[in-house]
């Protein structure tokens, strides 16, 4: 997602009094909007009395309201609703204003897949100021798409469901259902961090309103509304639409283990929404449910990688190296193999010779596996060669023996030069007492056998022969 500037259309709905008529309906629109894209505009616009009240607000002027919905023609309309100052028309209370952009889907992608985002872009423009004598032409907008994440927070959510009750949502949202949540406030902040719980692409099929009292015209799959009497649980009883109140719920859903669902509830716990968007809006190219858990899993991986212990963190690796997978699914394998990598690089830096040993076949296998798993493992090889040789030399050319038989590369790499010391350094060892003599005569024999005719071997088997007087060496 890069920056630039979508083209859009975009009408004006509201209530004002002119020469040609008076009451709720498109006062100004763009010369490219269709008929039927307008009818549709017409019938999802809220006209008086259809903003919800803040609970904490002392003014319904500071009420505002979004929707997102596809028209007819398969364009989609981001519309955004506030006052405007008072009726006109006797009846009291608050004009109601909403500005519309309608757009391609395809342009949907350039937003993150997210409306809100389209919404902050008409805020830099000041097309959420009301204007309530436009020409009746008017222009095409030009909007900035910013690829930046979100800033919201996920305060509005959280304070509105516990975490039993958001799961349910997100897993009702992901299997199609239409929902009505009964949010006291912040409609548009708890819509944006709830939707940014989908996949990118699926957000595109999921029409929403928040902030607007309830309308069977509107029909969303998603609203967020303040049901201040309970009037529009009572209108969608037997619907088959999912109700969630404050103090009750009608929903009923066995929410089952999920790998997708695991990881969104996690950045919404920890209030990381910027990061919930950067991995949930890119374009997916297959988001049902199988493909959704998998990159679930991945995600998980990559956000817990420092609470999983080395051997199962290098049999992730492993998987990742050589899934058959592409597109997205290839770049999140990618990334987890890198994340492991780094993961246990740190891990082996400092760990104890036993821990290292637990498992170092494992990694030696990996290695084995060209070109993926070599270019995976050698650094990893490397670094923990060289620690141990640091700390135990010993032991040091015990692991290098398994480390040098196979695939030993006849160039000079990081590796040859690190399996060269520690033969340069056994050479020269002088054993602390008569055990040590034992386990230094046999991993020598085993060099001896592997790489005869090594200059620096060739002097472990002078040692081997010669009798040798056990020497203290520094600790």
């Amino acid at each position: 997602m890069t920056s630039g500037v979508v083209t859009c259309d975009q009408a004006v709905f509201t209530s004002i009094r002119t020469p040609t008529g008076e009451g709720y309906r498109i006062i100004a629109a763009s010369r490219g909007l269709r008929a039927d894209e307008k009818q549709s505009i017409t019938r999802n616009s809220p006209s008086h009395d259809a903003l919800c009240s803040p609970s904490t607000a002392s003014s319904q002027a500071l009420a505002a309201a979004a929707a997102f919905y596809a028209l007819p023609s398969g364009r989609l309309c981001v519309a955004y609703s506030c006052h405007a100052g008072s009726e006109h028309t006797g009846r009291g209370g608050q004009r109601v204003y909403t500005q519309n952009v309608v757009f391609d889907e395809k342009a949907f992608e350039s937003f993150g897949f997210n409306a809100f985002q389209v919404v902050r872009a008409m805020e830099g423009q000041a097309l959420t100021t009301p204007r309530l004598s436009p020409p009746a032409s008017l222009p095409e907008l030009s909007i900035p798409t910013n690829p930046a994440a979100t800033s919201v927070d996920a305060g509005a959510l959280n304070s509105a469901l516990n975490p039993a009750q958001r799961r349910a949502v997100l897993a009702l949202l992901l299997d199609c259902r239409g929902l009505i949540l009964d949010v006291a406030d912040r409609w548009l902040e708890a819509a944006e961090t709830l939707l940014l719980g989908i996949p990118g692409p699926m957000r595109t099929r999921i029409s929403f309103s928040a902030g607007l009292r309830y309308s069977v015209n509107r029909g969303h799959r998603l609203q967020l509304l303040r049901d201040e009497k309970g009037a529009a649980r009572t209108r969608t009883a037997g619907q088959g639409l999912a109700y969630l109140g404050p103090s009750y719920s009608t929903v009923d859903v066995y929410v089952a283990p999920s790998e997708w669902i695991s990881f969104v509830e996690r950045q919404w716990e920890r209030n990381r929404i910027a990061e919930l968007a950067r991995r949930t809006s890119p374009v997916y190219e297959d988001c049902s449910a199988p493909v959704r858990e998998r990159f679930g899993r991945l995600l998980n991986v990559i956000d817990t990688v420092e609470e999983v212990k080395p051997g199962p963190l290098l049999k992730i690796a492993a998987q990742c190296l050589f899934a058959a997978a592409a597109g997205r699914e290839k770049a999140l394998h990618d990334e987890v193999a890198a994340v492991t990598q780094t993961a246990l690089h740190r891990r082996l830096q400092g760990a104890p010779l036993p821990a290292v040993k637990e498992i170092w076949s494992d990694l030696l296998a990996l290695r084995q596996r060209q070109p993926l798993g070599t270019r995976f493992a050698d650094p990893l090889v490397v670094q923990t060669l060289r620690t141990a040789l640091a700390i135990e030399p010993l032991e040091a050319a015990s692991l290098a023996l398994e480390a040098a038989k196979s695939n030993y590369p006849a160039d000079r790499t990081e590796l040859h030069q690190v399996l060269s010391s520690i033969i340069e350094r056994l050479a020269s060892l002088p054993p602390r007492d008569n055990s040590e003599r034992a386990r230094f005569n046999e991993i020598a024999r085993r060099w001896i056998q592997l790489r005869s005719g090594d200059p620096a071997v060739e002097r472990l088997r002078e040692r081997v022969s010669a009798p040798e007087v056990c020497m203290p060496r520094p600790s």
